[in-house]
């Protein structure tokens, strides 16, 4: 977890108010753990301070015997994002019920209303009780509920500024168009710093200028539950619970506020934005979703001098609810855009647009289809030869082979009949299909998709052959099946391994030095550098060795074998140990290693991206955008993955 309080160390108020101590603990231990021993250090200080009374009063309203059987079954861990400067609660979202994430959330928003406070609160004027210093603190903490329509204004004036994401590759989307307004909404709306859970997605139709977003209301039970006031004397405090009705009344009030801001965030997403409908979701009540549409120039000429006025104001007096409730409609948000935007490519009879087909070596969309149907006739037979693997493999090896030439010559007859330069390949999924080009350097070249039973025939051939040791034969089938298939994963450890069996070091370099230019997960990219770091220990270079090994990422399945070799690797050479990550990196670039992802690989994927949403072929986008968010890390792609997907009618925990 990134450290909240690395920018307020050495600050001596809030060492003082003893916020430090607070924040330090949460990224010290478990979350549960680290709130159950705040809770009882707090109760054991002769002289605890204002802001730690203060957490306490929050925090006890948390069933932190609950939030314990819920982290033990749903992996809850506390991350700082700080792109929002906020706490974010992780958990299972399979294992954690829509009910119990509800306490997570209430959870997480006190934790961030308490990080506002600490942020906000000054030695200026501070009273010397520690219960002045807790009703500062509950006057600030619901303050944090009451400014947040001041990001209208900011979201207008962000309106004019160039889109971050304009062009995240090598080239630039069409200004207005369906990237440029889905990034920069997913921009804007991931750069609000709001105290409680935002969950969202949206859509978008560029061409007739709409857009709707889905977000889950925020609940009673993330806003404050108690209110401070003046007792008698003055400088006393007198807690007042507020009512559950009270509390309903204000979690509905902030809701609104919430939906005139993601309203101003679509009207400054782009100025062709005429429409923008908002659907408030409520979880405890899934059939109270509340719908409002909103129109640019009302919007502009009185709901944003109306988001001015309220920032500030109290939800008491709900005057948000009331202005907003003439915006409310009876049906449910418009199907935006066309279908066929979101159709697969075996279902889309669209030819490409020439941007694409150079890039994708392809003329219509369904040529980019990889999926095969599992009971093609050559599918059967695979099924039917494997069944006589163990009792009479010669008999299976014999099918394989004539398999694999009757496959094999139907591939070249196809080739053959090609008016133009064809390549037959195999393709594990969609991405890879996408990623082919990187291996071919004509762009006219267009790709014959190769049936998935030449793949699996070729290494169950190779496989049974590794088995009986007859290791050329079994060389020989790989490297037919990597040609076939370049951008296959299965393939390049399939040789990979084969060749260890064979100790052919030199041979595993070029193969990982292959597949690493086509990897993303870390998974399989720590497979590479593992295989790559001993072959390079055999072959007498250790200096790239250390850097491969030093380049296994942490957390993964070979990660620890890695460390196992690595420190043997050092013990006999007499190394000091891991290298830093850039140190590692130099090294492995002068040797030819690519380290994913790669410049080349990045750029292709952010173009891919950028082209396939702005033309309307979201199936193909949805994976280059979720790749792009998996090797960047970046919550704006995230939220341009969800925007792509086919339609939610409702927003639950867990769904988004």
């Amino acid at each position: 977890m990134s450290n909240h309080t690395d920018q307020n160390e050495g600050n001596p108020i809030l060492s003082d108010l003893g916020a430090t101590e607070f924040f330090l603990s949460l990224a010290s231990m478990q979350l549960v753990d680290a709130l159950t021993v705040s809770m009882r250090s707090i109760s054991e200080k002769e002289d605890p301070s204002g802001f730690e009374l203060y957490a306490k009063r929050l925090i006890s309203h948390i069933d932190l015997e609950k939030l314990r059987e819920i982290s033990t079954v749903g992996s809850v861990s506390l991350a700082r994002i700080e792109l929002m400067d906020a706490f974010y609660i992780n958990y299972d979202r399979e294992a954690v019920s829509p009910h119990d994430a509800r306490l997570l959330y209430a959870l997480e928003s006190i934790l961030n209303r308490l990080s506002k406070i600490a942020d906000t609160i000054t030695g200026e004027d501070l009273p010397p009780r520690t219960d002045g210093v807790e009703r500062i603190c509950a006057n600030l903490d619901i303050e944090q509920f009451r400014i947040i329509t001041g990001y209208v204004d900011r979201l207008m004036e962000k309106s004019i500024e160039p889109n971050p994401w304009a062009s995240p590759g090598t080239i630039a989307c069409t200004p207005g168009g369906e990237w440029d307004i889905r990034s920069r909404f997913a921009s804007l709306v991931e750069h609000l710093s709001l105290v409680t859970r935002l969950d969202y997605t949206y859509r978008v139709d560029a061409k007739n200028g709409v857009m709707a977003v889905n977000f889950l209301a925020p609940q009673p039970e993330d806003l404050p539950a108690e209110e401070a006031f003046s007792g008698t004397p003055k400088s006393t405090v007198v807690w007042k619970e507020i009512l559950d009705t009270d509390r309903e009344a204000l979690a509905l009030e902030h809701g609104f506020r919430m939906a005139l801001v993601l309203a101003g965030a679509c009207f400054a997403s782009s100025l062709g934005i005429h429409t923008c409908y908002v659907q408030m979701d409520n979880q405890a009540k899934p059939n109270h979703s509340r719908f409002m549409k909103y129109e640019r120039e009302d919007y502009l000429a009185r709901l944003v001098p109306l988001a001015r006025t309220l920032a500030g104001t109290s939800l008491r007096d709900g005057r948000c609810t009331t202005e907003l409730a003439p915006l409310c409609i009876d049906q449910p948000m418009p199907q935006l855009g066309s279908t066929v935007r979101d159709a697969q490519p075996k279902d889309d009879l669209r030819d490409l647009p020439e941007c694409l087909r150079r890039l994708l070596m392809a003329d219509k969309a369904s040529e980019l289809e990889v999926m095969e149907d599992e009971d093609s006739p050559y599918n059967i037979r695979i099924k039917e030869l494997r069944e006589h693997f163990e009792s009479d493999p010669s008999e299976s090896a014999e099918g394989l082979i004539k398999l694999t030439e009757e496959i094999s010559a139907a591939c070249v007859v196809a080739e053959l009949q090609s008016s133009g330069a064809v390549q037959t390949q195999f393709c594990e999924n969609h991405l890879g299909r996408l990623l082919l080009p990187l291996f071919e350097d004509d762009p006219t070249t267009r790709i014959l998709r190769a049936p998935d039973a030449l793949f699996f025939a070729e290494s169950d051939l190779a496989t049974m052959y590794l088995k009986s040791g007859n290791y050329t034969r079994a060389l020989d089938e790989l490297h037919r099946l990597l040609d076939v298939s370049v951008t296959s994963t299965q393939a390049h450890l399939l040789l990979i391994s084969a060749l260890s069996r064979l100790e052919r070091f030199d041979e595993i370099t070029e193969v990982v030095k292959h597949g690493l230019r086509c990897a993303y997960d870390r998974e399989t990219i720590s497979y590479y550098f593992y295989r790559v770091a001993f072959a390079y220990w055999q072959l007498g270079r250790i200096d790239v060795a250390l850097a491969c090994y030093s380049l296994v990422p942490r957390g993964e399945q070979v990660s620890e074998v890695a460390d196992e070799e690595l420190r043997a690797l050092c013990q006999k050479e007499g190394l000091s140990g891991r290298l830093d990550f850039s140190q590692a990196v130099e090294v492995a670039r002068a040797e030819g290693i690519p380290v994913p992802p790669t410049e080349e690989f990045s750029n292709r994927i952010a173009d891919l991206a950028v082209l396939l949403v702005d033309n309307g072929f979201f199936f193909l986008a949805i994976r280059c955008v979720y790749c792009m968010w998996r090797t960047m890390g970046r919550d704006e792609l995230g939220a341009i993955n969800r925007s792509l997907q086919p339609g939610i009618a409702h927003l639950e925990y867990g769904t988004y």
